[in-house]
């Protein structure tokens, strides 16, 4: 998909979730206060139960600003994807461990983050939120195992 033909898209604002899985020197630049620039188009998913994303040992979550929704005309349209554009800032809030997995809070910025002194950064906490998210998205993997447990039986 094309830089133009993205930002045609409608628009998310919301928290999303990306998984990744860990690769050596992934780990490098993810400390409170870094920015992270993807060198491609990044995807994120709004679901609030994003069972692929769970499963990953690195998870991301956004507070998305102008993310575009892809869903109508992605092929894995139940994923709810978001598409950032390439080189799309994002700003490390926290970096914890939950559940055996490494989270990243991250902040959309605006394209032009180099003007980030004229930008107050307000370090937010929101860790009961994104972490009712993932606790969501567990037990709904709890739930289809215990789901396809019955219906073998």
């Amino acid at each position: 998909m094309h830089q133009q033909a993205l930002q045609k898209l409608e628009c998310y604002s919301g928290y999303v979730t990306r998984g990744e899985d860990i690769y050596p020197g992934s780990m490098e630049k993810l400390h409170v206060g870094n920015v992270l620039c993807s060198p491609a188009f990044w995807s994120a998913s709004f679901r609030r139960t994003p069972s692929y994303y769970t499963d990953k040992p690195l998870q991301y979550i956004i507070e998305s600003k102008t993310g575009r929704k892809i869903q109508s005309i992605a092929a894995g349209w139940q994923e709810y994807e978001i598409l950032y554009r390439c080189q799309q800032p994002f700003y490390v809030n926290d970096v914890t461990k939950y559940r055996g997995k490494t989270v990243v809070l991250l902040t959309e910025l605006p394209q032009e983050y180099k003007q980030l002194k004229t930008i107050k950064l307000e370090r937010k906490l929101f860790e009961r939120n994104h972490f009712e998210i993932l606790d969501k998205a567990e037990e709904q993997k709890e739930l289809n195992l215990f789901e396809n447990d019955f219906e073998g039986h």
